[in-house]
Order: structure tokens, then sequence, then C-alpha cells
């Protein structure tokens, strides 16, 4: 729908919180998105979502949402689906995910972009096959970023947000 948040949405989101539970924007519409930054007190993550500034896909996210979510603390998991990389795309390159952490980096601080996958939801054919090809992703990744940033993508972005929501 158009409509953002509803109160007991908003009441969720509080109690999550409260329960150490992290927030997942991937699937919230942009006027839900809105409603959680005026709720949000703790780091959220958008777990499968790139950059809309690079393809139109309505999950992905804006600079200025990229930027509010790393002004939170949180982080985007890079979605590995061709149709959230390349607008009308049905097969995914990893040039393709490169350029959305680039972007997601140069927007929001490289602090904020993860990987994310969505290998149960995709529909289309990877050039790097499963799971099995992350060493690809990371060989891609590092020439466009240095080895330290690379470790933050691949790892240490998302451990940070879990340790910032869970106190460990």
């Amino acid at each position: 729908t158009d409509h953002g948040m509803s109160e007991f949405g908003k009441a969720a989101v509080r109690e999550m919180e409260k329960e150490n539970i992290l927030v997942d924007v991937s699937h919230l519409n942009d006027p839900g998105f809105a409603d959680l930054l005026e709720v949000a007190t703790k780091p959220f993550v958008a777990t499968h979502s790139n950059a809309r500034a690079i393809c139109a896909h309505k999950r992905n996210l804006t600079d200025d949402m990229l930027r509010a979510l790393a002004d939170k603390g949180g982080v985007t998991g890079l979605n590995f689906s061709a149709d959230f990389l390349v607008d009308d795309a049905h097969y995914t390159h990893v040039a393709d995910l490169v350029r959305h952490a680039r972007h997601i980096a140069d927007v929001a601080g490289v602090e904020t972009v993860a990987l994310g996958s969505d290998f149960d939801g995709i529909g289309c054919e990877l050039e790097f096959k499963d799971c099995a090809g992350m060493p690809m992703i990371e060989e891609g990744l590092s020439k466009a970023f240095t080895a330290r940033e690379v470790d933050l993508i691949t790892h240490g972005n998302a451990l940070r947000v879990m340790k910032d929501n869970f106190g460990a």
C-alpha cells in the first residue's frame, strides 16, 4: 500500500527494539520507512535491498534512505537478484553488485554496505552460481574497495550492527 506504519506497527518496532530484535526495512514501503525513522532508536537493516538511483526497483533504497540508514548506524545487505541490480535484467553479474556497493558507499559510507544475497528468493541466473561463488564477489569488491573495506562489507558491518542491537 501507499500508507505508512500503523500505530500497531510503530508499537511493534518499539517492542522489537526492547527485545533486541533487528528491524528490517527491505519489504517496507517508502512512507513506512519514513515512519520508522521517527520511531527507531537503534540501528536497523535493509537485509536485501540495493540503490534505487542505479535500479528503480521499488524495494531498493533512495539515496536519502541510504543516508538515513547510515545516520541510524544500520546497513543494507546487497540483494543478488538481477532485477534489483539492473532494470529488466535476468542475469546477475558481480560487476553490478560492485556498482551498487560503490554507490551506497559513496552516498552513505562504506559502513552502510553488507552482503544480503536473498538466495532463497532469487529467480535469475547468477554469474557466481550460489554461495560457493562468494570468493568471486570478494574478488570483485577488491577491485573497487580496499582490503579493510572488503572486510567491512563481507562481514564487519553486519557484525557491528548485531553487536549494537544485541549488546554482545
